[in-house]
């Protein structure tokens, strides 16, 4: 169990570990229980543009209790897969106000994603060349003119 993976985690001092609404509460809170563990003051709550839209009551309950432990929450939004075909407007204007809001004072926000789908070969056949637009940085780049404490991740292009 996950429990049992951060007390056999040697060395390794400064982990810092995602919760979420979309985790099992069993992983979340063995999280929780061993903050001691840890030796970390931070943790990263991810939250999924569905999570935004319908989950703010669950999120808002989960970062109480996050505070309990932690001094500093960090926010990862995970737009995942963003087809050329998404509407990054239609995005924008789902996050912008989550953040104008700023009930939760997070030490850092971070837009993360990708415009290149799990399996490469669903947008271009082997041996071949595509340019890819980047969506999730064009919405990274309109929200960052916005708020100072916005970071980008870019998990897709360590998949390769």
């Amino acid at each position: 169990n996950f429990g049992d993976f951060l007390l056999t985690r040697n060395g390794y001092n400064r982990l810092t570990l995602t919760i979420g609404i979309d985790r099992k509460p069993e992983r979340n809170e063995a999280v929780f229980n061993n903050k001691k563990i840890l030796q970390n003051d931070t943790i990263a709550l991810r939250v999924s543009i569905e999570d935004i839209q319908t989950g703010l009551t669950d999120l808002k309950e989960l970062i109480i209790e996050a505070n309990e432990y932690f001094d500093k929450i960090e926010l990862v939004i995970d737009l995942q897969f963003i087809s050329q075909d998404e509407d990054i407007n239609q995005l924008f204007s789902i996050i912008d106000p989550f953040l104008k809001r700023n009930i939760f004072n997070f030490s850092k926000i971070i837009i993360t994603g990708s415009s290149i789908p799990k399996l490469i070969g669903d947008i271009i056949v082997t041996d071949s060349t595509k340019d890819i637009p980047r969506r999730e940085l064009e919405l990274f780049s309109i929200l960052a003119s916005n708020y100072a404490n916005l970071y980008y991740g870019d998990y897709r292009a360590s998949a390769f």
